[in-house]
């Protein structure tokens, strides 16, 4: 799939639930986005002529499950088949989608948006949008690729990447709540105190690489708090 098959697609995916249903669900919106990223007017005589059941899948994971079908459907599968990975591939890429993209990704961003107005700045709201959908778009584009790339092998590297990103994000989020959460705890103004934070940026890098490494919280508590109690006592 080239950059003008994914740019129809991407173009596609979001008009992906514009014709959502109670009886269809996404699967009208599957089909014109087959029949746009479609190669050959084979493949679209074979996409109008199918009758898809229902289908419902996180939107912004759809595009991987887009690019399997429409390279199931440029091999000529058959229909049967297709239809059996649809119905697994959905419900993975809706499991995995929902809980990076509405349970971390958007906590995530909303926590840094907030940081960002602690320290004054009226782009916070902006930098949310921006950078929400640049990553939805994204992940559209990237499961477009592999979808027909990797066939149906799609689904468990997709989600994989999920758990990967989610891991991420997680310890991500937590560095920067507790960034808004300390000036509340020690009182006074939090643009202030916030910015005597900016020289624990490298203590906090380092934090995250060694939860990324998977090292004990526990024993990154305790040599926090013995980092702490000198510096007190140094200052």
């Amino acid at each position: 799939m080239g950059f003008v098959e994914i740019a129809r697609g991407l173009f596609a995916l979001l008009f992906f639930q514009t014709s959502w249903s109670f009886q269809g669900r996404q699967g009208l919106g599957l089909k014109f986005v087959l029949l746009v990223t479609s190669r050959t007017r084979e493949q679209r005589r074979r996409i109008m002529e199918h009758a898809r059941g229902a289908l419902n899948t996180n939107p912004f994971s759809a595009g991987a499950l887009v690019g399997a079908i429409e390279r199931a459907e440029y091999d000529v599968q058959e229909l049967q088949t297709i239809d059996r990975f649809a119905v697994t591939a959905q419900r993975v890429l809706a499991a995995g989608g929902d809980v990076f993209f509405w349970q971390t990704l958007r906590p995530a961003l909303t926590a840094l948006a907030v940081l960002l107005a602690l320290f004054g700045s009226p782009f916070a709201p902006f930098a949310f949008l921006i950078a929400f959908n640049a990553l939805t778009l994204g992940t559209r584009a990237i499961g477009l690729r592999l979808g027909y790339r990797q066939g149906r092998e799609c689904v468990p590297l997709l989600q994989a990447r999920f758990d990967r990103w989610t891991r991420t994000l997680t310890l991500f989020a937590s560095v920067v709540v507790g960034m808004i959460l300390v000036p509340a705890l020690l009182g006074g103004h939090p643009l202030h105190v916030s910015i005597t934070m900016l020289a624990m940026l490298p203590l906090i890098a380092v934090a995250f690489i060694a939860l990324r490494r998977n090292v004990s919280p526990t024993y990154l508590l305790i040599i926090s708090l013995l980092i702490f109690a000198g510096l007190k006592v140094i200052l």
